[in-house]
């Protein structure tokens, strides 16, 4: 799902004008990397938490000559999903990995 197809979806729910939702959408989405430059976590329950996870300076390898080269250290955020977003994600996979394997076997595959 795109961002315009998030504003579609929730201005059609909550009946209000697309260009107030993309306001919205965008300063909330800016507030999240606001708060992780700032070096705060974002905890938002039942959903998840963000943060930055430094990973640190390593060598690396050229794959087409071989020789190492230094990979800088970098801050990379992260989302862990909450409990409630990993349970529905969970029964909602299944339910599309289910229902080919049901409609394949009444077709007799």
């Amino acid at each position: 799902m795109t961002k315009a197809e998030l504003v579609n979806h929730v201005a059609a729910t909550v009946q209000l004008p697309k260009n107030k939702i993309e306001a919205v959408i965008t300063g909330f989405l800016q507030g999240i990397v606001d708060a992780l430059q700032g070096g705060d976590q974002v905890a938002l329950r039942g959903f998840g938490s963000f943060r930055l996870r430094h990973r640190p300076a390593r060598a690396g390898r050229n794959p087409r000559t071989g020789s190492t080269i230094p990979i800088p250290a970098k801050a990379i955020p992260s989302l862990t999903a909450g409990k409630a977003f990993q349970e529905k994600c969970a029964v909602s996979s299944l339910r599309n990995v289910c229902e080919p394997e049901s409609t394949h076997m009444k077709a007799g595959l």
